[in-house]
């Protein structure tokens, strides 16, 4: 009698950590300029201004950089010093931005680590933390398409068994 294994789907490190990271860079920038830069205070983009962040999505094997000058995000490159790099899973990335998990819970959890300026760090943090999708239309598009990239990505892990791995 023949045994049927499971479907495994490969790991997201293999379908795309040989990306360029620029395409995911330039979409985050202009995403946060249209919904995140609108509902800073003046004082939080000031302390945002001229530095360099990198958001590394550690499962999947890509590093966005951006940075905020003159009012802007921008993609930058991801390598080298930055002022924050801030690494987690796909998953844990795409929990926090469905709001189904806060940084810190993450963070604790060693799921989520932060290098660089931990003030700077915080301010992000706050700064995310304090935005309200649902006071906009364009808001409450957003996050209901990345809660329903959140509910997928959670019925591929019923269905197929576990989290995403993280290298192969």
């Amino acid at each position: 009698m023949a045994i049927i294994h499971p479907l495994r789907l490969p790991s997201l490190r293999a379908v795309f950590g040989g990306l360029p990271a620029r395409p995911p860079a330039i979409a985050l920038a202009a995403l946060l300029n249209l919904h995140l830069l609108p509902l800073l205070d003046v004082e939080t983009r000031e302390r945002l201004e001229r530095r360099r962040y990198v958001i590394d999505v550690t499962d999947v094997g890509i590093a966005i950089g951006l940075t905020l000058t003159a009012g802007r995000f921008a993609a930058s490159p991801a390598g080298g010093e930055a002022d924050l790099r801030i690494a987690a899973g796909s998953r844990d990335f795409l929990r926090l931005a469905a709001r189904e998990i806060d940084a810190d819970t993450l963070f604790f959890a060693r799921r989520l680590t932060m290098q660089g300026d931990t003030e700077l760090g915080l301010i992000v943090r706050n700064a995310i933390d304090a935005v309200d999708f649902d006071a906009t239309r364009d808001g409450r598009i957003v996050q209901s398409a990345v809660r329903r990239v959140a509910q997928f990505v959670s019925l591929l892990e019923k269905r197929f068994g576990g989290e995403p791995r993280a290298g192969d």
